[in-house]
């Protein structure tokens, strides 16, 4: 009798665990992935998985981490309280948030969910997983006519996965459920398609580097990863997790690290330029007025103008002070976003609006006739403009998704739409004397085919020529008349044609990272930009490129050129560069004679470490006079800096973190030689 107690006072303990489980317990389980495909009718099929990777204490809230399967930068945040589940934005935790799922409805219960607004609850129930665990289950319909969709608490939508996306062209499926490496839930309506293909999330290469003389060291930040490859760019490579390296000479050395998965068969790469011991040509700004992506456009050595997605900001001291302009905001739901911006002079300039939520009346240009003290909203009905150029001699032309050319010759103060003949154009450069040239697309995604338009009469007609499937991802152009021009893309080319577009050549930069926009001051000076820092240079009209940049991390959009000295670009995370033609190198070779740190003149011991490690000064002859030591750990973080007053040195590593160190000596402020520490716990 007493076993059979004993074996039911069990069994309600664990029922009483198995009921104290809450949403909040079901969506905070380590390795949580809930995994889903969204298919689109025109542009296929991708992954929508997301995976619960932490959680954070914001805006006086507990919230819960989830990044997106395909890009680690897409992360959602969500508050969950009582069975409601709340989507907030990773960007901005403690503005607005969506209700997405309340898992406490009961029969007959309305739900003011966001992707199911006015939905009511028709039937619930318990559904059994895989690992035997049990959940609430919610059978929902809008019209009691149609098939009631499903939710389960802590999973999502059987409709949608965790996050519906919006798509009238499309849906979203939820394929199955895993806690790390187990699968715990299966669609049965989506068997078909292999869990562990969809669950797997691509590799996220990441990494920022130290600089000190000749020694690198490299922090790896990447995740869902299962093989490290480094690649130094001067014939040495490695494979341990943070690299760490010591180059020869002086250069700018390009970086790859490569990553693989046990999931998937391609690998993920990511290079960034590293500088070593040589002059920096391009100054990073960081004026503060944002942390988005910066366009920029200077019309003088002085004046200049920057704008983001939603604000505009003018300098007339070359960017040592910026003040911000303002201009025309729609009431609400419309949402109005920059997209880009074209000054001819100190006067006169357009930018392109793109208005979300907009009634099909709205303007789309927001013209200037006075410096930016009013910007003018012009063109009702052109709704949305993806690019508008202005010309010298007063020309505006314009352009957005299914759209025609609008067209000004007053300075923009009124328009006229021409016909585009069946391309969709995204960007134009004005030739001179009529002549423009356009880019742009035929047809919809993802039957598309990308296009080279050219016109001699400012757009009352146009010649088309259509552009191989490869360069579909084409973003970036110039042309220097109408037969020789450049083009550039996101798939990793910069190809020349000499015919107007007729034919192609390849033209190789030597480097890996992808051009995304390109400009030329004339027929024999120009620049290509794009991701990860890249700036490459001509001055033989593209014949060959000089990878410039070097060290900057982050992606290029937009140039602005008035001569070779003086020259901006656009960039992300509340930066841009500026060319510097006075650059000086940073450090220079450094004799290491006097005190070469070999085992017979710098002994460091116990290594590896535990307690407290010594470091011993052995060769007699150097003098301890301005002998400094510093140790920092693999993360660039410094863990101990002083001077050598004795020959021996003895430093606490008792609280350090198991791990690979480096202590660095210097003598003067100047650079002599580094060796590594292991310390161990």
């Amino acid at each position: 009798m007493q076993t059979k107690l004993l074996t039911f006072g069990i069994l309600c303990m664990l029922g009483l665990r198995i009921q104290s489980q809450t949403t909040f317990d079901y969506l905070s389980r380590p390795g949580l992935t809930i995994a889903s495909v969204h298919i689109n009718w025109f542009d296929g099929s991708f992954n929508n998985s997301y995976k619960f990777t932490g959680d954070t204490l914001l805006c006086g809230e507990k919230l819960l981490i989830f990044e997106h399967s395909l890009q680690y930068t897409n992360k959602t945040l969500l508050r969950v309280e009582e069975g409601k589940v709340w989507r907030k934005s990773f960007n901005n935790p403690c503005a607005n948030e969506q209700l997405i799922y309340d898992f406490g409805l009961e029969v007959g219960d309305t739900t003011d969910a966001y992707y199911f607004k006015d939905y009511y609850v028709v039937e619930t129930g318990t559904i059994t997983l895989l690992n035997g665990e049990k959940r609430k289950q919610l059978f929902l319909t809008k019209n009691a006519n149609n098939t009631p969709i499903m939710w389960v608490d802590g999973i999502g939508s059987l409709d949608g996965g965790l996050f519906q996306i919006p798509d009238f062209e499309g849906y979203t499926s939820l394929i199955c459920v895993k806690e790390n490496d187990q699968t715990i839930w299966i669609n049965p309506d989506q068997s078909n398609i292999q869990c562990d293909s969809i669950a797997c999330f691509n590799p996220v290469p990441e990494f920022d580097f130290d600089v000190n003389q000749f020694q690198v060291n490299f922090n790896n930040q990447s995740s869902n990863l299962s093989s490290v490859h480094w690649n130094f760019g001067d014939g040495k490579t490695s494979n341990e997790f943070h690299g760490h390296h010591n180059y020869e000479s002086p250069g700018c050395y390009n970086v790859t690290l490569t990553l693989g998965s046990d999931c998937l068969t391609r690998t993920f790469k990511k290079q960034l330029s590293v500088p070593v011991c040589i002059a920096q040509e391009w100054k990073v700004k960081s004026p503060d007025l944002t942390n988005g992506s910066i366009l920029i456009d200077f019309v003088n050595t002085s004046t200049g103008w920057a704008i983001t997605t939603n604000r505009i900001w003018k300098t007339e001291d070359r960017g040592a002070s910026w003040a911000e302009q303002f201009y025309p905001i729609p009431a609400p739901p419309v949402r109005r976003i920059l997209s880009t911006i074209d000054m001819v002079d100190e006067m006169n300039g357009v930018i392109a609006v793109i208005n979300y939520s907009a009634p099909s009346s709205i303007e789309a240009f927001l013209v200037t006739n006075d410096g930016g003290l009013t910007w003018k909203e012009k063109m009702p009905g052109s709704y949305l403009i993806i690019s508008a150029i202005m010309t010298n001699d007063g020309q505006v032309f314009g352009s957005g998704q299914f759209d025609g050319v609008f067209y000004s010759n007053d300075w923009g103060n009124s328009f006229v739409e021409l016909s585009s003949q069946g391309i969709d154009f995204s960007q134009f450069q004005y030739l001179g004397n009529k002549q423009v040239v356009a880019l742009g697309l035929q047809g919809l995604p993802p039957n598309a085919t990308r296009a080279i338009s050219y016109s001699d009469d400012s757009g009352q007609s146009w010649k088309h020529s259509l552009l191989p499937a490869t360069y579909y991802l084409a973003t970036g152009f110039h042309y220097f008349n109408a037969k020789i021009g450049f083009l550039c893309g996101y798939n990793g080319f910069l190809i020349k044609t000499v015919d107007g577009g007729q034919s192609w050549e390849e033209i190789s930069y030597n480097d890996d990272r992808k051009a995304t926009n390109i400009y030329f001051l004339d027929d024999q000076t120009g620049w290509a930009v794009g991701e990860n820092g890249l700036v490459i240079s001509t001055t033989d009209g593209g014949n060959t490129w000089v990878v410039g940049n070097c060290g900057y991390r982050n992606n290029l959009f937009t140039i602005s050129a008035l001569d070779v000295n003086n020259c901006w670009l656009g960039s992300g995370n509340g930066k841009y560069l500026e060319f510097d033609p006075d650059a000086k190198t940073e450090c220079s070779p450094v004799s290491i004679t006097e005190l070469n740190l070999s085992d017979d003149n710098l002994l460091i011991f116990p290594n590896p470490a535990n307690v407290e490690v010594t470091i011993k000064l052995t060769k007699s002859n150097v003098t301890l006079d301005d002998l400094k030591i510093s140790i920092s750990n693999s993360l660039g973080q410094n863990m101990y800096e002083g001077n050598m007053i004795h020959e021996t040195l003895t430093i606490n590593t008792e609280t350090w973190n198991s791990g690979a160190y480096w202590i660095k000596c210097f003598r003067n402020e100047q650079f002599i030689g580094t060796k590594k520490l292991i310390v161990l716990d």
